[in-house]
């Protein structure tokens, strides 16, 4: 049922969508960079 939507919503706006998750992946590598280097900081520190 829920993967019949998700079908339907690719199918509609394939190119919102994948913009959608471009941001939100490269905004998650991000914040994990971020919280990579914080945490090493804190180790030499």
């Amino acid at each position: 049922m829920i993967f019949e939507a998700f079908k339907a919503l690719i199918s509609v706006d394939h190119d919102l969508i994948f913009s959608c998750l471009e941001k939100l992946v490269t905004l998650s590598k991000c914040y994990h960079t971020k919280y990579l280097y914080f945490i090493y900081i804190q180790k030499i520190l």
